[in-house]
């Protein structure tokens, strides 16, 4: 299921890219490893956050999903990095 997907996905990058530690930086995620404890080989993975992952459909729309990724892009202040193409082809891509 894509939606499950892009949630797993976001989950990741929110445990990734923590807003306290990302607000207003364009740091790699490795940069942020002492802290988060995922790195290069360790904590990639989201098959178990997929299906983890709500079993919720309701918020399964093209709206809500692109919602959800503009929250966690302006939480971190990361419009000035990315655009809304960057983010879709890096979840895609991921």
């Amino acid at each position: 299921d894509l939606c499950r997907c892009i949630k797993a996905k976001i989950a990741l990058n929110a445990k990734k890219y923590p807003v306290e530690l990302c607000k207003g930086k364009a740091g790699k995620y490795t940069t942020y490893s002492n802290e988060t404890g995922i790195t290069k080989t360790a904590g990639q993975s989201t098959v178990k956050d997929v299906f983890d992952a709500t079993n919720d459909t309701t918020d399964d729309t093209v709206e809500n999903i692109s919602a959800m990724v503009s929250h966690f892009v302006n939480e971190r202040n990361w419009s000035q990095y990315h655009t809304p193409r960057n983010l879709c082809l890096a979840l895609i891509g991921e």
